[in-house]
């Protein structure tokens, strides 16, 4: 009788530990999918992490890549061409099945922004989708913000600026503004 209860206590004790264990080591992965759900919406990235890939010259196709798999639909890219002598960059993605289109819109806007003012001589960049495609120019977007892009390297100002803007714009006029007059 006393091996049993011996027995039954060591059983509650592991089913308690078990437990435990699950309720708090098992929330690191809760957090990790948080903050991958924040760093994938372009209202919530968090511009500071980017800011490493900050360059003169996008010649560099490690850190454009880098750059771009940190930004928001870094899930649904497939290849990037570089055309360093007119400064151009394509992005090429997948269908974003699981974002909603005001998502993509905000995505493009967001990256596209993001890689202007990190990536000092890069010029335009041609965005495609399996069904759209997204065309913009560097002089649209200091135009859409009347600014020096440099201003917006400040993660307070980019976020002022972008993202707390990307919740109150129209983005069909956003996105309008920032493919005007492409070819």
């Amino acid at each position: 009788m006393r091996k049993r209860r011996m027995f039954i206590a060591i059983i509650v004790i592991l089913a308690i530990s078990i437990i435990l264990w699950f309720l708090f080591l098992g929330s690191p992965n809760k957090v990790e999918i948080s903050e991958y759900n924040m760093q994938e919406n372009p209202e919530t990235h968090d511009f500071e992490k980017v800011l490493e890939y900050e360059n003169k010259y996008m010649g560099n196709a490690s850190n454009i890549s880098a750059l771009f798999q940190s930004l928001p639909l870094n899930d649904e890219i497939g290849t990037l061409e570089m055309d360093s002598e007119k400064f151009v960059l394509v992005v090429n993605y997948s269908s974003p099945e699981n974002k909603s289109e005001r998502k993509v819109k905000q995505s493009v806007i967001y990256n596209t922004t993001a890689a202007f003012v990190l990536i000092n001589n890069l010029q335009k960049i041609d965005m495609r989708f399996p069904n759209e495609s997204f065309i913009v120019l560097r002089s649209n977007v200091e135009k859409w913000f009347a600014t020096d892009l440099t201003e917006l390297k400040d993660p307070v100002q980019f976020k002022n600026n972008v993202q707390d803007s990307l919740k109150k714009n129209d983005l069909i006029e956003w996105l309008g503004a920032y493919t005007e007059g492409v070819e």
